[in-house]
């Protein structure tokens, strides 16, 4: 039987200097030169997932998401209906946003569109 651990309680001290560790971390993340995109073009395990994605896709899925963040959706759906099948596969997040912008609101951005969503409308994800 295994010995019960022993709980420290923490007192002023430690969460300062817990507090201390976690701004450094912080800032350190925040002032990090290493550009995500540049991450993406270096990583061969990266473009080995995403070979599939061409740059065709790539334009008509962008194009599709911008007209969606303006709240044009009958355009979006246009490009985003290409774009969920075109790579042979059904590409998920095509076919979420057309989901959302079809029920319940018919392809019609709602009063007030922001360009975004809660994830809590993402029904059946």
């Amino acid at each position: 039987v295994d010995k019960p651990i022993e709980v420290w309680p923490w007192n002023t001290q430690q969460r300062y200097r817990s507090r201390q560790l976690l701004e450094v971390e912080k800032m350190r993340k925040l002032t990090d030169p290493t550009l995500v995109a540049e991450v993406f073009e270096a990583c061969p395990k990266i473009a080995h997932m995403r070979r599939r994605y061409t740059f065709a896709f790539q334009s008509l899925f962008c194009m599709g998401y911008q007209n969606y963040i303006e709240g044009e959706w009958k355009a979006a759906c246009t490009f985003l209906l290409k774009t969920q099948s075109m790579l042979g596969i059904n590409d998920g997040p095509s076919g979420a946003l057309l989901r959302f912008m079809e029920i319940p609101y018919g392809f019609k951005a709602p009063a007030g569109w922001q360009g975004f969503h809660t994830l809590g409308h993402l029904g059946g994800l």
